[in-house]
């Protein structure tokens, strides 16, 4: 399952949840207090039971914290995939892709980085060596949104690898790396 669910499996039980209806009656401060889940786990487990009210067996769409990321077009394709793996270990969706930079893309760029639980700027060489009016206007929106409280990870390739960026998502982190030196 793409929550990794199983290895919730023996924590639930041991606090009586084993069943969907019990489930949906335990809160997210319990489950991370009560029951000691990470962050990242019981917000998961909590947005995953509230997509079907229902109490069928299906149907309701599963909705997911999102992951917006600022980049250099010119950065490694392949440190740009494995952040994108990361976020999908962490078992949330990814938002980024390249916008080519055509008519309407801040638009659309930055719709998304306002729909983001995460904000991730990859803060490659590529990024610092060639700093675009692109991303001088994808930064002053980041700034804009880590302000209102959304949370911010500087992904400098020199100091993280990408499992340090699933590894806090997981954990429910707000912030990695240095935002001041970004």
């Amino acid at each position: 399952s793409k929550l990794g669910l199983l290895q919730l499996q023996a924590t639930l039980a041991e606090n009586g949840i084993d069943t969907v209806a019990a489930l949906r009656a335990v809160t997210e401060d319990e489950l991370k207090n009560d029951m000691g889940l990470k962050f990242g786990h019981a917000r998961l487990l909590r947005k995953a039971i509230s997509g079907d009210d229902s109490g069928g067996s299906g149907g309701g769409q599963i909705s997911r914290p999102r992951v917006h990321a600022s980049f250099s077009a010119k950065m490694e394709s392949w440190l740009l995939d494995a952040v994108h793996a990361a976020v999908d270990r962490a078992g949330m969706e990814w938002t980024s892709g390249h916008t080519a930079q055509k008519d309407g893309w801040f638009e659309v760029w930055s719709g998304k980085a306002r729909q983001a639980d995460y904000i991730v700027v990859l803060f490659t060489p590529e990024y610092k060596g060639r700093f675009t009016e692109a991303l001088w206007k994808e930064a002053q929106c980041v700034h804009e949104l880590h302000a209102k409280g959304t949370a911010v990870y500087i992904f400098d390739s020199q100091a993280y690898s990408p499992s340090d960026v699933a590894i806090n998502l997981l954990d429910g982190v707000k912030s990695m790396g240095s935002f001041s030196e970004w």
